[in-house]
């Protein structure tokens, strides 16, 4: 029996595989220019908001012609004021 647990460990060790390590010590180098262009943001911010209006009121420019809806609809006007001078023809001389 001894001998049979020997050859099942003897067989163990011969067929593990060694794990290899998850980890590499590896450096990347990147090198880059010192010459830097300056960004010009100020007017790519005006051309996105330029832009940005532009297809908005372009897309609702055409929006609502299908319907017919009268927008005053519900509009009062103001009284009109009298001139109660004029109103009584009592004009001073």
């Amino acid at each position: 029996m001894e001998t049979a647990q020997k050859k099942d460990n003897n067989s163990k060790q011969c067929t593990t595989i060694q794990e290899k390590d998850c980890c590499d010590n590896k450096t990347i180098l990147k090198e880059g220019d010192d010459t830097f262009k300056k960004a010009n943001t100020i007017s790519e911010i005006e051309t996105l908001v330029f832009l940005n209006n532009f297809v908005y009121s372009y897309i609702n420019l055409f929006e609502g012609l299908e319907k017919n809806t009268v927008s005053f609809k519900a509009y009062r006007p103001p009284l009109l004021s009298t001139d109660l001078v004029i109103l009584n023809e009592s004009f001073l001389i």
